[in-house]
């Protein structure tokens, strides 16, 4: 063979590995650019919702940007310090607490497909990997309304994704356990609920190296010291008694628990059973983690794979089926493992595409964010005020209805024969609101949601003005 030849043949080869790389390059960066373009419009669409509130907690959490006191449910307890101190920091730049909520809110949730990603990569180091994470947390259906409730589920979920990223970095350095151990204890404070969950990934990293798992600890313990002391000079012991009572009453009486006396039979089961999507979506999350437990990732994956599992179970046990957000740590850390899953690549294409198809399809069937409008709550706060003087019986954002509507007498629906003898009594016009269809009465109003998670409100006339029959409404 000449020189010649020679150089042509390897021009040739040089070439076709040219042609190889710069066509997966291009495929790479046109599924970029299609990621970006959609975030895009997710935070463009999200950043026009106005600023309002959707619930009581939501409510409590905006006046404790003015005032702190878990005493005085400004929040409710366990007070949430990190979330709020988070929000008064926005609110140096957005004055009015409930704008600088929805702030809040908004950019933490943007921020997770971004946190998602970086945890992929930590973990992998491939970059489909990383933007198949962003991608399943993107179009996560949840994800709107952990942006619009005003509410500290993303930002737990935020720094425990970091923490989880960083779980690596603390394999090669104290530095890294202790940023790691950092990153959980401001989890722990943003969202206390999550604390089963935080604790099940710290085990993990326990029982692989005890020493690292104490440097974690160090740094968690370095956020939670100055908390909890902050916490006890604004509200003294009395922090813990109502720390005890909180629990009670919302394990046991109104948090519509697996175990509390609220629940009206309607629980997990029959709210997945209702919307399929979801549960296929859950069922492949758990098959990813079951793979990745039994791969050759299970030793990065297990923290992960320990708070899905953890993160099911509480759920399922301990959270009330009626607010659709409790999926989020489910949804997000599943999310997560399949994107990182092991195995072939052609079924790990597979999994992460039906994930895609199922989120697309719940994100299309259920946002409804193009036209601006306040929460179902705030708007039917606003239409109440227009029928004022009245009555309402509700069980949907009590404490924020009576605080707003001055003239509407509003019956908690957690004492049914108060609300009963109230309307019973009165002349003047009465309505249930609630998220539940009673085909029995008059519909006066609906006030659509406006993603999934966050449902319909409806308004409904009980009695006419002047004396006459109340018709036949559900004390629920």
């Amino acid at each position: 063979m000449s020189r010649g030849d020679s150089v042509r043949g390897v021009d040739a080869s040089g070439g076709a590995v040219f042609r190889k790389i710069r066509g997966r390059d291009g495929v790479f960066a046109l599924a970029c650019l299609v990621a970006i373009g959609l975030y895009v419009l997710l935070a463009a669409a999200l950043l026009r919702q106005p600023p309002s509130l959707s619930s009581d907690d939501g409510f409590n959490f905006a006046r404790a940007l003015t005032r702190f006191s878990v005493l005085d449910f400004s929040p409710h307890f366990p007070g949430y310090p990190v979330f709020v101190g988070l929000g008064r920091l926005v609110r140096l730049v957005v004055p009015d607490p409930v704008s600088a909520l929805q702030r809040t809110t908004t950019g933490v949730a943007l921020a997770l497909p971004w946190a998602a990603a970086w945890a992929a990569w930590s973990w992998t180091g491939a970059r489909w990997a990383a933007l198949a994470a962003f991608g399943l947390t993107l179009m996560q259906p949840i994800l709107p309304a952990l942006a619009l409730s005003g509410l500290s589920d993303g930002t737990g979920l935020l720094f425990f994704v970091a923490f989880l990223a960083l779980v690596l970095l603390a394999e090669r350095n104290a530095g890294g356990s202790v940023a790691a151990g950092l990153s959980l204890g401001l989890s722990a404070w943003a969202r206390p609920s999550y604390g089963l969950i935080q604790a099940g990934a710290w085990l993990v990293v326990v029982g692989r190296s005890p020493w690292r798992g104490s440097v974690i600890l160090v740094g968690a313990i370095a956020v939670t010291m100055p908390v909890l002391a902050i916490l006890l000079s604004i509200e003294g012991w009395g922090y813990f008694r109502e720390g005890l009572r909180f629990f009670e009453g919302h394990t046991l009486v109104w948090g519509n628990t697996a175990l509390s006396g609220s629940s009206d039979g309607a629980g997990w089961g029959a709210v997945l059973l209702e919307r399929p999507a979801v549960l296929a979506l859950l069922c492949l999350y758990a098959g990813a983690a079951v793979v990745s437990l039994a791969g050759e990732r299970r030793r990065v994956a297990a923290p992960a794979i320990a708070a899905f599992a953890v993160s099911l179970v509480w759920m399922l046990a301990m959270q009330n089926p009626d607010n659709l957000r409790h999926l989020a740590p489910t949804l997000m850390l599943g999310g997560l493992l399949a994107a990182t899953m092991p195995g072939r690549r052609a079924v790990r294409a597979a999994v992460i595409g039906l994930a895609l198809v199922l989120n697309s399809w719940l994100a299309a069937t259920t946002w409804d964010l193009a036209d601006p409008r306040p929460a179902p709550l705030a708007a039917a706060s606003v239409a109440l005020q227009d029928r004022a003087p009245a009555l309402l019986v509700t069980n949907q954002g009590v404490g924020f209805l009576r605080d707003r509507l001055n003239e509407v007498r509003v019956y908690d629906l957690f004492y049914p024969e108060t609300a009963h003898a109230g309307v019973a009594a009165s002349d003047l016009p009465a309505y249930r609101l609630t998220s539940t269809p009673i085909p029995a009465c008059e519909l006066a109003a609906v006030f659509p949601g406006r993603a999934f998670g966050e449902p319909a409100l409806l308004l409904y006339r009980l009695n006419r003005a002047g004396p006459a029959p109340v018709c036949e409404w559900e004390p629920q």
